[in-house]
C-alpha cells in the first residue's frame, strides 16, 4: 500500500479535530456531561473499529453520529432531538469541507499510464 501524501494525513487529522471540538461542543451546550478527552476516544474507537467497512453498509453521516453517541453511552439520551442531532450531524460533516482530499504521490503518472492503455477514466 502507497504511503499517504502527508498534507493529505494533515487535512484528515484537522477534519477529526473539528469534528471532535463541534461535537463536544454542542453535547455540552445541550447539558449533557461529557468531556472533550472522551468524546475524542469514542470518535477514534468507533472508526477504528471499521464494523461499517467490514459489514459494507452505508448508514450515512447521522448513523456514524449514532454510533458515537453509543459510544459515549449518550445514544438513548440524544436521539430523539432532531435539532440536536442535525446540529451534531452538521458538526460531523462540515470539518471535512476545510480538509480536502490531495492526491496520493504518483497519481497523475498512474493516471496517465491507464490512459495510454487505452483504459476509459471518468
Amino acid at each position: 500500500m502507497a504511503d499517504l501524501d502527508p498534507r493529505s494525513t494533515g487535512g484528515l487529522q484537522q477534519a477529526r479535530a473539528g469534528r471532535v471540538q463541534g461535537i463536544y461542543d454542542i453535547l455540552v451546550r445541550h447539558g449533557h456531561a461529557v468531556h472533550r478527552d472522551d468524546v475524542e476516544r469514542a470518535y477514534d474507537a468507533w472508526r477504528a473499529s471499521r464494523v461499517l467497512w467490514t459489514t459494507q453498509r452505508d448508514v450515512g453521516s447521522r448513523g456514524q453520529v449514532r454510533i458515537l453517541l453509543e459510544c459515549l453511552r449518550l445514544d438513548g439520551a440524544v436521539t430523539g432531538d432532531d435539532r440536536i442531532m442535525g446540529a451534531l450531524d452538521d458538526a460531523y460533516c462540515l470539518p471535512i469541507l476545510s480538509a480536502l482530499p490531495v492526491a496520493n504521490t504518483g497519481a497523475r503518472e498512474t493516471l496517465e499510464a491507464l490512459s495510454a492503455r487505452g483504459v476509459r477514466l471518468a
